[in-house]
């Protein structure tokens, strides 16, 4: 996913962030081998992205990817999960299976990048 802002957890808390131009993105999944581009829904982007110092990103109604994996049944236990539909628009009919074909997954490698720009 392209979150559009920064991944800032604020000390010890939680805190929600806007962002328009934040989607997710399949490169390939369960039900289709071209990209994909979930885009956040109208109406949603006040809280499309979320941060917290205990958790990995997360894409608020959309994905979660936790950094703790002691359940994959409950996503706040330690669990990961897609939500797509709920903040993001599915965009391919199959609403919480689009990204693994199941609700909740543990992941297997999770890859994270910035990009920042130098003053000119």
């Amino acid at each position: 996913g392209h979150a559009g802002v920064s991944w800032v957890s604020p000390p010890g808390g939680y805190k929600d962030f806007a962002s328009a131009d934040t989607f997710l993105l399949s490169v390939t999944g369960p039900y289709t081998t071209a990209p994909v581009r979930f885009p956040v829904k109208a109406g949603k982007a006040g809280k499309a992205v979320a941060c917290h110092a205990g958790r990995g990103p997360v894409f608020n109604g959309g994905l979660y990817v936790l950094a703790d994996n002691k359940s994959p049944t409950a996503c706040f236990d330690g669990g990961s999960s897609c939500n797509i539909g709920n903040y993001y628009e599915d965009t391919i009919g199959m609403g919480k299976k689009s990204l693994t074909g199941s609700q909740f997954y543990v992941p297997v490698e999770v890859e994270a990048f910035a990009i920042t720009c130098a003053p000119m």
